[in-house]
């Protein structure tokens, strides 16, 4: 909900008990979230009605004002700097690049993941279809169970090329 931007259900759900700093598997909250979807309006209903703590990391110690400057969401990182009263610079948006060209997704920033770009993929979870991107493994991120092996990947000539890595690599 808190990702698309679903702010009346978000607001219906707190309100009926479920608690607005619930964490996910990688310790992500609702505004968390909410700032990973570019959603302005979900973010500020979020501080403003609710009282969320703007300050809570994820797991990887990244706050929700991170992941807005690391998808590009200029509006949702204002508001966020605005209340955190400070300027998060430090990620830099990938280039553009080709628009044409196959993207995944990071199952842990949700970043877009060009598929000639090196990243990490695990065969188990998600039915096989589970992606994590150099940032998010470079900060410790695994897949949802790390006894598994993870491939180091990216896509040469329209064919899947694989690295074999485990989780301390």
């Amino acid at each position: 909900a808190a990702y698309g931007g679903h702010t009346e259900t978000l607001d219906s759900l707190i309100t009926n008990g479920a608690t607005s700093q619930l964490q996910d598997h990688y310790g992500r909250t609702p505004l968390w979230l909410a700032a990973a979807g570019g959603k302005t309006a979900t973010v500020e209903a979020l501080i403003k009605k609710h009282s969320v703590d703007h300050q809570i990391a994820d797991n990887l110690g990244r706050k929700p004002s991170w992941i807005a400057v690391k998808k590009g969401h200029g509006a949702v990182s204002k508001v966020l700097q605005a209340h955190d009263g400070e300027s998060n610079t430090e990620p830099i948006v990938p280039p553009n690049g080709n628009h044409h060209q196959s993207r995944l997704e990071c199952d842990v920033c949700t970043s877009k993941i060009p598929t000639t770009v090196f990243h990490y993929h695990c065969n188990l979870c998600a039915g096989g279809n589970w992606d994590i991107c150099e940032d998010c493994r470079k900060c410790g991120a695994t897949c949802v169970d790390p006894a598994h092996l993870l491939l180091k990947r990216t896509m040469l000539n329209g064919v899947w090329s694989e690295i074999t890595t485990n989780h301390d690599s």
